[in-house]
């Protein structure tokens, strides 16, 4: 009986083990890499976090008016909550009125679109969902007016970037 017992226990798990209790901070962002592609009629954006997100969203404008939003799915994460990879792929589309959230953007790949093309990015905490880190890049925008979206002054540093 007592073996019985002891092989329906779980095993503690070898990773907490090895590597200590999982981290608990807030998520950070620590690298966004931005691409587009003309030629896989593609942009996609990956952010790296320190610590597990609830998710993310990236936001785009070219004009201060009109944003096209997109959310982020974590592709990968460190099994104690160290890190998180968030990424987002859209097929780019000529219509902008087929544009559709976390599938398709109506940005294209050409310099005139990509020297105005302003991007915020926010990644949210994993208990809340409320916005726990941001980052901002491109001609400078209100966000907070034109999207009513969280202050957010952190502009995107060279060093975070992986483009």
């Amino acid at each position: 009986m007592l073996l019985l017992m002891l092989a329906c226990q779980t095993p503690p798990s070898p990773q907490l083990e090895e590597t200590g209790a999982p981290f608990s901070g807030t998520p950070e962002i620590e690298s966004v890499s931005s691409s587009c592609s003309s030629e896989q009629d593609e942009r996609s954006v990956e952010v790296h976090t320190r610590g597990w997100t609830g998710g993310g969203r990236i936001s785009f404008t070219v004009d201060g008016r009109t944003i096209e939003e997109h959310p982020l799915h974590s592709v990968e994460a460190d099994a104690n909550g160290e890190w998180d990879t968030l990424r987002v792929a859209l097929t780019i589309v000529a219509d902008p009125s087929q544009a559709a959230k976390g599938s398709s953007t109506a940005l294209l790949c050409d310099p005139e679109t990509n020297e105005a093309l302003s991007m915020r990015l926010g990644v949210f905490s994993p208990n809340s969902q409320e916005e726990a880190d941001c980052r901002v890049w491109g001609p400078d925008q209100a966000w907070e007016i034109i999207g009513e979206y969280p202050a957010c002054d952190r502009v995107l540093e060279e060093s975070e970037r992986l483009d």
